[in-house]
């Protein structure tokens, strides 16, 4: 009995081997079956079919005190403590079978976390009212803690959260019963391991780590093929599961393989430090009942202090083994024919690639210039004009 199977090709992965098998007859996925939102929903990064859970458990605590001034001045204090404590549930079960097609029903989540995280923030503010009532100064100083969830390095290590603190410190001043205020603040911030949102900054795993690993292992792979030499199972090439184990072994074994290679992933992302510092001013204004005028401007510096320190730790380390295939042709294939001796001037040497291809060596290299510089990514000045009426009254009352 002959039945048309059809199947989804997932984003991110190769079609040609790896699909979903898709759930009844053929339809338009336009039309939005109920199952369809299994697959917007589920998808992960990469493009694989991915359960996820996420627990937090927060406990806080504020205490405040008040004093009061011999000229009917104040001063009012605040300190609050909140730890934090999250846990990050991945996938587990056998979800693509020997066919390569992605078994969505053995989705399930780990007994146990995949990654655990614990920290704490603090904060301390200070106001105090002068003897003038419209005239108000404070101070707030604070620290933090910010997970990144299931973001790992290129080293496949889940990100240590970011940490770091900030200060501010200005006036309030409040006039005709608040229906005018202006408040004005400076500040300083400083964060470490904070994620990157740069994504010629992140791309580098895609543009160098992955260009040249997957090279890398293609040609040990050929080694591997060239020393037992397999006789394919059918015209397609492939071979059997006994061969196809041996190949991978050989691979894995080999000294020039980065085992732990993860750049593949879409969850790889890179970090920065940075420090900013700036004023805000804004500016509040009810000048009728229902109308409410409110203007911001700040100005910021903010610049890196540190680039992307894992990505610069894994070329550190992977360099030598990098140069040694610098001669390879860029295509992999057999060894006999992938020697290039003018790799330098070659554009389909693996040397040339990386060192001429603007999003490959010259990218991370501009990358790493920023270190200490300011940061192209944050506005120097920025203004907001916000002005809402709400009507009171008649049939547009409460818009």
């Amino acid at each position: 009995v002959y039945k048309r199977q059809a199947y989804i090709n997932l984003p991110g992965i190769s079609p040609a081997t790896d699909a979903a098998l898709y759930p009844g007859e053929y339809v338009n996925p336009s039309e939005r079956h109920e199952w369809w939102e299994t697959f917007q929903g589920g998808l992960h990064d990469d493009g694989k079919p991915e359960l996820a859970a996420r627990e937090v458990e927060s406990l806080m605590g504020v205490v405040q005190g008040y004093w009061e001034g011999p000229w009917g001045d104040s001063l009012v204090g605040t300190f609050g403590i909140r730890e934090d404590e999250l846990n990050v549930y991945g996938s587990t079960g056998n979800y693509r079978a020997s066919n390569h097609v992605w078994q969505l029903d053995q989705l399930a989540l780990t007994e146990e976390p995949t990654v655990s995280y614990k920290g704490s923030t603090k904060t301390v503010g200070l106001v105090y009212h002068t003897p003038v009532k419209w005239l108000s100064f404070f101070y707030n100083k604070s620290d933090n803690f910010r997970p990144h969830t299931n973001k790992r390095d290129v080293f496949g290590e889940f990100i240590a959260p970011q940490e770091g603190e900030g200060e501010d410190w200005g006036f309030l001043v409040e006039a005709f019963d608040r229906k005018l205020t202006l408040r004005f603040s400076a500040y300083e911030n400083s964060a470490k391991g904070a994620l990157s949102n740069n994504y010629q900054e992140y791309r580098i795993k895609d543009t160098v780590i992955t260009e040249v690993e997957s090279k890398i292992r293609g040609y040990i792979r050929q080694e591997a093929l060239d020393l037992y030499q397999p006789v394919p199972i059918n015209e397609e090439g492939d071979l059997s599961e006994e061969d196809e184990a041996l190949i991978d072994a050989f691979v894995d074994a080999h000294p020039d393989t980065f085992t732990r290679w993860l750049a593949w992933n879409d969850e790889v992302r890179t970090v920065r430090d940075y420090e900013s510092k700036g004023y805000e001013m804004e500016l509040f204004a009810r000048p009728m009942r229902g109308l409410d005028v409110r203007l911001t401007v700040a100005k910021t510096e903010a610049k890196n202090t540190l680039v992307s320190p894992v990505f610069q730790e894994f070329l550190e380390l992977r360099m030598p083994v990098w140069e040694k295939y610098y001669d390879h042709h860029r295509s992999v294939r057999p060894l006999d024919e992938a020697i290039l001796p003018d790799w330098e001037t070659n554009t389909n040497s693996i040397g040339w690639r990386l060192f001429n291809n603007a999003q490959s060596y010259p990218q991370y290299y501009a990358d790493l210039a920023q270190q200490g510089l300011p940061s192209q990514l944050n506005r120097k000045w920025r203004a907001n004009l916000v002005v809402n009426y709400r009507f009171r009254e008649g049939v547009l009352r409460g818009w």
